[in-house]
């Protein structure tokens, strides 16, 4: 599944967007205490030379939010465990496999 995007950079005023491919949707439950607590997962496949600063590719950094166009959830660019948030997806390096968790469903409850 693909579609437009906003990305948000950490830091930064304004957002751009872009296409993206959802690479893998995850949902994970963890008990905290006497509560559960429950964390949708997703990673986006964007195009490297959508994430250029100023002419260089700036990879994407824990915190940068990714925003669906459509449905209007937002999710955010974090690492897990000791994987860094992103990797080249291709052997050339022209997209980008970032991983994410949602931190708002959006308006439509639709991810």
């Amino acid at each position: 599944m693909s579609g437009d995007v906003t990305y948000q950079r950490i830091g930064y005023s304004g957002v751009t967007t872009m296409k993206a491919t959802i690479g893998r949707s995850d949902s994970e439950q963890a008990i905290e205490g006497e509560f559960v607590s429950s964390a949708s997962k997703r990673d986006y496949i964007l195009r490297s030379a959508d994430l250029l600063v100023a002419t260089v590719f700036e990879p994407p950094r824990p915190g940068d939010r990714i925003t669906e166009t459509v449905t209007g959830a937002v999710y955010e660019v974090c690492e897990e465990g000791l994987d860094r948030c992103w990797r080249f997806s291709d052997e050339f390096g022209q997209a980008v496999r970032v991983r994410t968790k949602m931190v708002s469903v959006g308006s439509t409850g639709l991810h």
